[in-house]
């Protein structure tokens, strides 16, 4: 940590495992060894944690609920440590409670040991946008890749935000003073798969595209405080967040790097 004086915590577990013993405390560990080194050095000034929108909450079709800065998602850490068998459908709840876990740990480190540096946290949701390297169109990178193929894909309907977005975010909270010690919601606009379908099928009217789900009637009817995200977004001269066709048309473009349109 030496001459370092900004750390971005971007790294997690991602195996998807269905045991919280093999992914939870792990994370937990992680965040808390390298608060520890930052607080040793003496030129550490800022720390921003990539936490995520399951942070805050699982999405719930057409349920009404609101997420601001000071919303917890504690449901969905009783649903990953609840008693085995740990069926594979435990390993999102196991990922998101580590996320929750992590980001508890983050903010019980800064209460308790004061350190001399800036805390932030970036809660994104669903990321999409531009791919600029082949060899990463994975997670939801590969979500319109995989629905321009055929595959249909299972999600539930939530909110997303742009990947240029979240990077920018990031850079605010290393380096903007004002921001400080903040929980900032990424979230820009909801969405279901037939929105993507359909914007799929007005950027490439000549290509084949899948059918729409048959249900569009899902929704993620979640009001979300996403104003101050907004702000800093204007503050480092952006409109605020990216639209879901122009990020949709990002990762369309980036996936010609993948596939041929």
């Amino acid at each position: 940590m030496v001459g370092v004086s900004a750390i971005a915590h971007v790294a997690s577990n991602l195996t998807f495992k269905a045991d919280p013993n093999a992914v939870i405390p792990e994370v937990i560990a992680g965040i808390k060894s390298i608060l520890k080194s930052a607080a040793s050095s003496a030129t550490v000034k800022r720390f921003v944690f990539t936490s995520s929108s399951t942070a805050a909450a699982s999405p719930i079709p057409n349920k009404v609920f609101h997420i601001d800065s000071k919303t917890w998602n504690d449901a969905v850490v009783d649903e990953a440590w609840a008693p085995p068998p740990y069926e594979p459908m435990r390993a999102y709840a196991v990922y998101s409670a580590s996320k929750v876990e992590a980001e508890r740990a983050l903010w019980k480190f800064v209460e308790e040991n004061k350190p001399g540096f800036v805390v932030n946290a970036v809660l994104p949701d669903t990321v999409f946008g531009k791919i600029l390297d082949r060899n990463l169109h994975v997670s939801t990178a590969g979500f319109v890749n995989a629905l321009y193929k055929g595959e249909q894909q299972h999600l539930p309907p939530q909110w997303f935000v742009d990947v240029q977005d979240v990077a920018l975010l990031h850079l605010a909270c290393m380096t903007d003073p004002l921001i400080k010690n903040e929980r900032i919601i990424a979230f820009a606009e909801p969405w279901n798969w037939n929105d993507i379908l359909r914007i799929m099928r007005k950027l490439r009217p000549n290509e084949k595209i899948i059918d729409d789900y048959a249900d569009d009637n899902a929704r993620d009817l979640s009001t979300v405080d996403n104003a101050r995200g907004n702000e800093i977004l204007k503050g480092f001269g952006k409109s605020g967040f990216t639209s879901l066709e122009e990020s949709v048309k990002g990762n369309i473009d980036g996936l010609q790097l993948v596939i041929s349109f």
